[in-house]
């Protein structure tokens, strides 16, 4: 686990450290005196100072420790917190900090969405496109059309995984196509939905929404704040049925309506029947 990563994750929780007392200001790499720290979350109450370790401790870093609280003391008197975090230390050394008047935050790693290693671009080396999920969820998730024109640089991330992805199917009748969602988009889509999934997209259109036929899920990224899925479908896509007659068919068959805002799973018992709204086309 990256400092950078520990870094980041603090500076979006910044509650890991100061609680739930309310927070004025937040910085990151704060220099007091020729003393750099990696963190200063400012309250009404004091400011709370973090210096982060990812290496195993030393005798020498503890007394560089206990050099920068003094420090501390001596420009902020007592409206300060001076707070270490690192991965699992022994009791011994949580001790011999904590009675220097340091507080102690042990955090062994990050969520997913912080760790670099899992949020690096292009696809990771064991990758396998093939790999199909036993007990596959399908999805209905609403989605609106980008262009390059109004977000450059997100096409050309996902176009460079769209090619390794393209490569990897080795089959001319096949393409790949991406939706992407900020992590906090309503529905159990976002955080739920897997590699091995079939995702059936409701697209908006300029002038009628439109079901497209389920697609199998191959990759999940997860980059930051944002989840983008990669999944296959035909070149030659099957006809896609505007919402009101997809809703008709839905209705004939005795399955809930969809509306155009629809994210939800659909049930296991519906999957067959709405497979083969497409055997026709």
């Amino acid at each position: 686990m990256k400092k950078e990563d520990i870094q980041k994750y603090l500076y979006e929780n910044p509650n890991v450290v100061i609680g739930k007392t309310k927070l004025i200001s937040k910085t990151t790499d704060v220099n007091v005196i020729d003393e750099v720290f990696d963190l200063l979350f400012e309250t009404q109450e004091k400011n709370y100072f973090v210096t982060i370790f990812t290496i195993p401790l030393l005798s020498s870093h503890i007394n560089k420790l206990i050099i920068s609280l003094e420090l501390l003391k001596k420009n902020y008197r007592n409206k300060f917190s001076f707070t270490l975090v690192a991965p699992k230390l022994q009791s011994y050394i949580i001790s011999r900090i904590k009675n220097s008047g340091i507080e102690v935050v042990e955090l062994s790693k990050v969520p997913d969405e912080y760790n670099s290693n899992k949020t690096r671009s292009g696809l990771p080396e064991d990758f396998n496109i093939n790999k199909i999920s036993s007990n596959p969820t399908y999805w209905f998730t609403s989605v609106w059309k980008a262009t390059n024109e109004d977000y450059p640089s997100i096409f050309a991330r996902n176009e460079k995984i769209m090619k390794e992805l393209s490569s990897k199917l080795n089959d001319e009748k096949l393409k790949i196509k991406w939706v992407r969602f900020n992590k906090n988009y309503k529905g159990k889509f976002v955080s739920s939905a897997k590699e091995g999934d079939f995702v059936i997209t409701i697209l908006h259109g300029i002038n009628t929404t439109f079901i497209h036929k389920p697609c199998r899920i191959v990759y999940k990224e997860i980059q930051n704040k944002w989840r983008t899925f990669y999944f296959i479908q035909d070149v030659n896509e099957p006809y896609h049925y505007p919402i009101t007659e997809f809703n008709k068919l839905l209705v004939r068959n005795k399955i809930k309506e969809i509306s155009e805002n629809s994210v939800r799973k659909v049930a296991s018992k519906d999957v067959k029947k709405i497979c083969s709204f497409w055997d026709d086309f």
